[in-house]
């Protein structure tokens, strides 16, 4: 239901797809993802917004367009948590039409929570278990347009570029990566 979105992508997000939507900081993503669920809304689909970052302001979303009286909104401790709520409401009877996941470098896997700050490597912990969630989400994804934000991070070094934090694994099972 965004018109430039829709034309850009040929008729909009697919269901049983999974779309990456990512870029710098302070660019839009946030915007763009509020006006997606506020056209969904229009349309009665169901949403579920798994805030992973503890950033969701219900009064500002409510400016910019969307009901939030009408949107659940989760708000997982863990990453396991939030890969488990996505993949729940994926497989349920009927699934929901919309999963957003905001944002996939804030996932603290359970290990990494709960070590020490010697003992986490957290890096590694969370591309393996952005790994299997993706995988599942794979998987049992029929019917749900599956929308994951992420951020670009500068490297460190001279030489460094610019990466997607989380794991390779998120582009790799993008049907769609938008960079806004």
């Amino acid at each position: 239901g965004i018109d430039i979105l829709d034309n850009l992508t040929s008729g909009g997000l697919s269901y049983g797809r999974y779309t990456l939507m990512y870029g710098e900081g302070s660019v839009g993503k946030t915007f763009l993802m509020q006006k997606l669920i506020a056209n969904a809304q229009k349309l009665g689909k169901t949403i579920l917004y798994i805030c992973i970052d503890k950033t969701f302001e219900p009064d500002w979303w409510e400016v910019v367009g969307v009901d939030t009286k009408n949107l659940i909104v989760a708000v997982p401790d863990t990453g396991e948590q939030a890969w488990q709520l996505a993949h729940d409401v994926m497989t349920m009877d009927p699934p929901f039409d919309l999963v957003i996941m905001d944002s996939i470098d804030a996932i603290v896997p359970t290990v990494v929570a709960e070590a020490t700050m010697e003992e986490a490597s957290y890096g590694t912990q969370q591309a393996k278990l952005n790994a299997s969630g993706f995988r599942k989400a794979q998987v049992f994804n029929k019917n749900t347009v599956f929308v994951c934000l992420n951020h670009v991070r500068e490297g460190l070094g001279k030489w460094a570029s610019k990466s997607i934090p989380g794991g390779k694994v998120q582009e790799d099972f993008a049907s769609l990566m938008l960079y806004v």
